[in-house]
């Protein structure tokens, strides 16, 4: 036998099997004999359907935190071009949570219809095992009296009870975690087990009203008749002693004729395949069964697909278009790119990113973890002003209170410096100098303005201007504004 038959057969094979399985029914399902089962099997069925409604809930919680971090570091920044890359993640992040509460949206219709239907029809399971288990008797000390003072007529009082013994306990403490030793896969179920509510009191078992008489009792017991009729040839010397109770009966078992109905949800009673076309388009009022299994079924079939948040480091966030896009728009020296996600126009800003947020995750959170989750900001929080790390800031409130206050510091900053006057250049690249100079740490010193890290040293970025020569002398006029220009282009 060559080895391509061999895997003609495998494939064949397995092929067959998948096939086979996907019309396998859940043997759970199957072996559901009493009420309490359907209830139980209805209730694992809401909660598979129910966790697709919080799927995703850490992810978006990830990603509102992560968010929040970027959104006031972007803001407490010093650097330009830091404040670029932070708002580029954070558009990023944003972009992200905002699809995944869209693909939630889109899922919550049909697992909302489906639940209402299930939570119905487990209040119909409820009526119907309370009326399976409902148990009439006669007290024989106290459950007889004259009717009234001026009547002839006895009353026998039947008292209703509730016996779990006659059909099924549905209390969850004493509830199985398994149906006939199997326990409840609702992806597997092919045949929804359905409760017909126009059916509930079929499960009332028959009570009889027994009568005891003393003898010669004749008549046919499987012929109903008249009272007359039925005790015609009976003989009783004292009415009194014929002691009314009412008999024990048959328990009613599940059935077609009562409520141990399905109904197939999948084409072909085959779950991979789509919903039942039968089922499609009827209505509740005419068609409660099938309504009831496609809703069920297209729940069932629903898929949240949740997006995280991407790796951090230079190769993931250089190729993400809209970490590109908004870099671009942010940037000086890239804003003039008609299409920053068009190659080979855009291989400068791709370059860019990829060194400046690192060339691996370890990269980057050496880069700016001290710029993002450990740098400090002032926020108003448990009644008092604080300097609390950017990751320790919790609520929303405290989010704008701090964005408020960035937003004041550097407004009055730049109040000040406009203040103080004119200062000359040398003035300005002496103290930038001891300021770098005094700088030890790597990533503090890369964050300061103007600093850069370089042969193992805080220094004073390098600042390369050209020449212009439009009066015959070499001469070029440097101010604030141009310089900060290039501060920014580097």
């Amino acid at each position: 036998m060559t080895a391509h038959l061999i895997l003609l057969l495998v494939s064949a094979a397995t092929t067959t099997m998948a096939v086979h399985g996907s019309k396998t029914e859940d043997p759970a399902a199957t072996a559901i004999t009493n009420l309490c089962d359907i209830d139980f099997y209805l209730q694992q069925l809401e909660k598979e359907i129910n966790a697709k409604l919080t799927m995703g809930t850490d992810t978006q919680q990830k990603l509102a935190q992560m968010a929040k971090n970027y959104r006031l570091a972007s803001a407490a920044a010093n650097n330009p071009e830091q404040t670029c890359l932070f708002r580029a993640l954070l558009t990023k992040l944003t972009e992200l949570y905002h699809q995944n509460e869209q693909e939630k949206r889109r899922a919550e219709e049909p697992i909302k219809n489906a639940l209402a239907e299930i939570a119905e029809k487990r209040r119909n399971v409820a009526q119907a095992i309370t009326l399976a288990n409902l148990k009439l008797a006669i007290d024989t000390s106290t459950g007889h009296k004259r009717t009234s003072t001026s009547g002839n007529t006895v009353d026998s009082t039947l008292t209703p009870t509730l016996d779990t013994a006659l059909h099924c306990d549905p209390r969850p403490a004493i509830q199985a975690t398994t149906i006939g030793a199997h326990k409840p896969n609702p992806q597997n179920l092919i045949n929804l087990p359905f409760v017909d509510e126009n059916k509930i009191t079929k499960m009332i078992r028959r009570h009889n009203v027994r009568l005891t008489f003393a003898d010669s009792c004749n008549q046919n017991p499987a012929a109903a008749a008249t009272f007359a009729l039925a005790a015609a040839s009976c003989t009783q010397a004292s009415l009194t002693s014929l002691n009314p109770t009412v008999a024990p009966t048959t328990a009613v078992t599940l059935g077609q004729a009562n409520l141990k109905e399905t109904v197939t949800m999948y084409e072909d009673g085959d779950r991979s395949k789509a919903c039942n076309e039968k089922n499609s388009g009827k209505t509740k009022k005419d068609n409660a069964k099938e309504y009831y299994a496609d809703k069920v079924c297209h729940a069932l079939k629903v898929t949240v697909k949740i997006q995280h948040a991407p790796v951090l480091d230079g190769p993931t966030l250089s190729a993400d278009e809209t970490i590109r896009r908004s870099a671009a728009g942010c940037l000086i020296q890239f804003q003039t790119l008609e299409d920053p996600n068009k190659s080979p126009e855009n291989k400068a800003l791709v370059a860019f990113l990829e060194a400046a947020y690192g060339k691996n995750t370890d990269d980057f959170s050496k880069k700016f973890k001290n710029s993002v989750e450990k740098k400090k900001v002032k926020v108003y929080t448990d009644r008092k002003l604080k300097e609390e790390e950017i990751e320790n800031v919790q609520t929303g409130s405290e989010e704008q209170d701090a964005l408020n206050r960035i937003t004041g510091r550097k407004a009055a900053e730049q109040a000040a410096a406009s203040n103080e006057g004119a200062t000359t250049p040398e003035t300005n690249q002496v103290k930038k100098r001891e300021e770098c100079n005094a700088e030890k740490d790597e990533t503090k010193c890369i964050n300061k303005e103007g600093c850069e890290f370089k042969e193992g040293e805080c220094k004073v970025k390098v600042v390369t201007t050209t020449s212009t020569n439009t009066t015959g002398s070499n001469t070029f006029v440097l101010n604030k504004k141009p310089l900060l220009l290039v501060f920014l282009i580097l």
